[in-house]
């Protein structure tokens, strides 16, 4: 199932003549190719997926986030921290005090390279705040969420990450 979800991802499909695998790695190979995986614990088989993209693709390159590691030779574990987010319950905060936190700066810094006229405001905070606490302060899906700023609401992608995160997995 992973590889056929990764070939749909990167819209590929299946070659009667040719394994999937070969069919991916050739379309992921006429350049460097960066894959970026993320979540990769909740997909199964996923660790000998990327091992065989690695091994077949000469020009793949994979960036993976996951909670667990995939236990690859060519792996390379570099642990990151969730940014600080505000305990629920805190909603009396002002744009400032709200920035002070890891994660609301670290959106609002993204979101204003998507959008240069987005900053935090008393308008958008809860909101804002919400996305950080829903995203448990995940520096990556932070960035996927902030990048969405210029095609959805801040409500839109709040309302999107309460469907399992399923946002942050499509391209805009």
């Amino acid at each position: 199932p992973a590889l056929y979800a990764l070939a749909a991802a990167v819209e590929v499909r299946e070659q009667a003549d040719e394994p999937l695998l070969t069919t991916v790695c050739r379309a992921l190979s006429t350049a460097p190719a960066l894959l970026v995986l993320d979540n990769c614990e909740q997909v199964e088989g996923i660790g000998p997926l990327v091992a065989d993209l690695l091994r077949e693709g000469p020009h793949i390159a994979v960036l993976a986030t996951s909670r667990a590691p995939l236990h690859l030779r060519a792996e390379r574990r570099l642990p990151v921290p969730p940014l600080a987010v505000p305990d629920r319950g805190v909603e009396q905060l002002t744009a400032d005090e709200a920035r002070a936190f890891s994660a609301v700066d670290f959106f609002v810094r993204r979101a204003g390279a998507v959008d240069p006229d987005f900053d935090l405001d008393d308008d958008n905070l809860s909101a804002v705040l919400e996305i950080c606490r829903r995203v448990e302060g995940s520096p990556l899906a932070l960035e996927l969420a902030a990048a969405r700023t210029d095609v959805l609401s801040l409500r839109d992608i709040e309302a999107r990450l309460s469907a399992q995160l399923s946002l942050l997995a499509t391209e805009h």
